[in-house]
């Protein structure tokens, strides 16, 4: 069996979930000062102010759920790629990262 070294992949993807968990709130509350400000009916008023306000409520709402389940895709994600790798696959899952990688990759081969 060839050495094994850390996978670049699996790198990549740990910190993206480091990222999202460390950043969870923040981002899924993004948008909580313009629907307070909204909410206050000082910023803008009428019929089309209050269906912008209602979508705007709803989006924050989901922004948060939308941000749960990205973490837990994230998870399964390192899941699939194992911590260490030959250098061979590290060169590719290195080569793949600094070049975007192709749109339809599922996972390592």
């Amino acid at each position: 069996m060839a050495d094994q070294v850390p996978s670049p992949m699996h790198q990549a993807i740990a910190d993206a979930l480091m990222y999202l968990e460390q950043n969870q709130a923040a981002i899924g509350g993004a948008l909580g000062d313009a629907c307070n400000r909204m909410n206050g009916g000082k910023v803008w008023v009428g019929s089309t102010a209050t269906t912008w306000q209602d979508t705007l409520n709803g989006t924050s709402k989901d922004l948060s759920a939308q941000v749960a389940l990205a973490i837990s895709d994230v998870r399964a994600s390192l899941a699939q790629w194992p911590p260490t790798c030959t250098q061979a696959e590290a060169s590719q899952q290195a080569h793949y990262l600094n070049t975007g990688g192709a749109a339809a990759h599922a996972g390592p081969r």
